[in-house]
């Protein structure tokens, strides 16, 4: 499974939840400077509109991920994105 900004953060979401379906992942420049998505990734429990989040915990044995930021990302943004390397590290 492989995918570059929105698509490398699905990626990244698609090995949590489908395991035993994909085993090898590539994420390229992953857009992980949405609201919350670090915290949900860093196992914190995340509340929105009602609803609870929590990241299911993986064997990754077997799996193998190759992930690229690219070190100039965003940096003439001035929103959130700005941080995308930083946030990525």
């Amino acid at each position: 499974m492989s995918g570059c900004s929105l698509g490398g953060l699905v990626s990244i979401f698609a090995s949590y939840y489908y395991p035993e379906v994909f085993h090898q992942y590539i994420s390229l420049s992953a857009s992980f400077w949405y609201e919350d998505v670090l915290r949900y990734l860093q196992g914190e429990k995340i509340e929105r509109q009602g609803n609870i989040y929590i990241k299911p915990t993986v064997n990754r044995q077997d799996h193998q991920l190759y992930f690229y930021v690219g070190e100039l990302e965003g940096i003439y943004k001035e929103t959130i994105q700005h941080n995308m390397v930083d946030y990525t590290e």
